[in-house]
C-alpha cells in the first residue's frame, strides 16, 4: 500500500514539474542570410489557455503578447502557429429557408476557405446539412473524414427551398451526441459541434423530433448566427448550458473570421520569435537567465509562460536555425528591412571601435615625426664683368684661381689693364 501511495506522488510531482517546466529558447537567425540574432522558443498550450485564444481576435493577439529575459524586455513577440491536437469537428449547416440567398451561399464559401487552413493529419471533419425531413439520419450519417474530403462533401449539399424548415434545436442536440460518441471510439481526441444557421428553430416533424438533454461538457458547441432577422427569441433557452452562441454578420469574411477563432482553440502551441532586444548577445553567451511571455488584454494578463536560456557550457551561442517567416512580428521585419538591430550589441561595438580609432591616432602622432623641409642653398655665383664697345667700363674681378678657368676674354681684359 505505502509503494503504491509513494508511485502515485511520484506521477504527480512528475506531471507538475513538467506543466511548470519552462520553455526553452534558442537562438535563430532572424531572416535567412541574415546574421540578426533573434531567440524562439515553442510554448505548449493546454484547453484553458486554447479558450482564451478562442476569445480574442487574431489581430488584437499578435499585439497583446510581450516577453522579457533577464529583467529586460524582448522585442518584437510575433507568433506561428505550431500544429494541431488530434481533433473532431461535426459542421452542421442550416438548409431551412431562412438560411437561403447569400446566407447559404456565404455559408459555403467561408467553410470551403477555413477547411483549407486545417492541419491535415490530426484534424478530421464532418459535414451535414439538416432539415427537418430526416435530420436523425442526416447527421448520423455524417462521416470524419479529412479537410479535404470534407470540402468536397460540401459542394454536394443542395439549396434550401422555400418551404423547408429549421429544427435547430434537435440538430444541436444530435450533433452533439454524435461528437460525443467520436470521442468515446477515439479516447484522447478533442474538438466540438459547429452550427451555422439563421437563428430559427421549427420544430421537426414526427420522429426526428428530439428533446435537448445535458451534453458533456467535453463537447464544445459554437452555435454562429448569420445576421439578426428571423432568430428565435428564445435561442439562449434551446441550447445546452455549455454552448457558445456568436452573432456574425452575412458577410463571408466575418464568417471565416469566427471560424478561424475556433481553429486556434484547437492549436497545441504557439511559435514564438524575439528580437534580442535590451539582453544582446554578450548576455547570451554567459548567463543562465530565465524571463516570461505574456498575453495582455487591457491592464490585466491573459496567460503567462515562463522562459529559460541556458548557454553552450564550452562554446559561445551558434545559430540554430531561420525563424519562421510567420512568426516575426511587424515590428520586428519592418526593423530588419530599415537597417535597424534587433539588439542593443551595435551600440557597445559603434563604442569599441571609437576607443581603437582614437588609441591609433593617439599612438600614430606619438611615434611619428614629421621632418621639415627646407629649401637646398643656392648655389654661389662667380662674379663676371662685361665691357660693351661703346663704353669701355673696366670691372675688377678675380684673377682665375685654376688655370683651366682662363679664356680667351679673361687674358684679353687681363692685357688691357696692363
Amino acid at each position: 500500500m505505502t509503494l503504491r501511495v509513494a508511485a502515485i506522488l511520484l506521477c504527480t510531482l512528475a506531471a507538475v514539474s513538467a506543466a511548470q517546466s519552462p520553455a526553452g529558447l534558442r537562438l535563430v537567425r532572424c531572416m535567412a542570410g541574415s546574421d540578426v540574432p533573434c531567440v524562439a522558443a515553442r510554448v505548449p498550450m493546454d484547453a484553458g489557455a486554447r479558450r482564451v485564444l478562442g476569445r480574442i481576435d487574431s489581430s488584437a493577439e499578435r499585439r497583446s503578447w510581450s516577453a522579457t529575459l533577464g529583467g529586460s524586455a524582448l522585442t518584437g513577440a510575433g507568433f506561428d502557429n505550431g500544429p494541431m491536437v488530434r481533433a473532431r469537428l461535426l459542421v452542421l449547416i442550416d438548409g431551412g429557408s431562412a438560411m437561403a440567398g447569400d446566407r447559404f451561399a456565404f455559408s459555403r464559401i467561408a467553410l470551403r476557405s477555413w477547411l483549407a487552413t486545417l492541419d491535415t493529419s490530426n484534424v478530421r471533419v464532418a459535414v451535414a446539412a439538416f432539415t427537418d425531413t430526416d435530420v436523425t439520419p442526416d447527421i448520423a450519417s455524417a462521416r470524419f473524414e479529412t479537410p479535404a474530403r470534407a470540402a468536397i462533401a460540401l459542394e454536394q449539399f443542395d439549396a434550401p427551398t422555400p418551404v423547408t424548415r429549421s429544427p435547430l434545436a434537435s440538430a444541436v442536440a444530435l450533433g452533439a451526441k454524435r461528437v460525443a460518441a467520436s470521442f468515446e471510439a477515439e479516447p484522447g481526441t478533442v474538438g466540438g459541434l459547429i452550427v451555422i444557421s439563421s437563428g430559427r428553430n421549427d420544430p421537426p416533424r414526427g420522429r426526428d423530433s428530439v428533446q435537448v438533454g445535458a451534453v458533456g461538457a467535453d463537447v464544445r458547441i459554437w452555435l454562429l448566427v448569420l445576421g439578426t432577422q428571423g432568430a428565435a427569441a428564445d435561442l439562449d433557452s434551446l441550447l445546452p448550458a455549455n454552448a457558445e452562441l456568436r452573432r456574425v454578420p452575412i458577410n463571408p469574411n466575418a464568417v471565416t473570421s469566427r471560424l478561424g477563432a475556433i481553429s486556434r482553440e484547437l492549436t497545441s502551441e504557439r511559435v514564438f520569435t524575439f528580437g534580442t532586444g535590451m539582453v544582446g548577445g554578450a548576455a547570451l553567451g554567459r548567463s543562465l537567465l530565465r524571463g516570461r511571455v505574456a498575453l495582455h488584454a487591457g491592464a490585466s494578463t491573459e496567460l503567462a509562460t515562463t522562459l529559460a536560456w541556458r548557454p553552450p557550457l564550452v562554446a559561445l551561442p551558434v545559430f540554430t536555425g531561420v525563424a519562421s517567416p510567420a512568426s516575426l512580428s511587424p515590428a520586428l521585419r519592418e526593423s530588419m528591412l530599415l537597417g535597424a538591430p534587433a539588439g542593443n550589441d551595435h551600440a557597445l561595438v559603434a563604442l569599441l571601435m571609437a576607443l581603437v580609432v582614437g588609441c591609433s591616432w593617439a599612438l600614430a602622432t606619438r611615434y611619428t615625426r614629421v621632418e621639415p623641409v627646407t629649401a637646398a642653398p643656392a648655389a654661389k655665383e662667380h662674379a663676371t664683368t662685361s665691357r660693351t664697345a661703346a663704353a669701355s667700363m673696366s670691372e675688377s674681378e678675380g684673377l682665375p684661381r685654376r688655370p683651366e678657368e682662363v679664356t680667351h676674354q679673361t687674358a684679353r681684359r687681363t692685357a688691357l689693364r696692363r
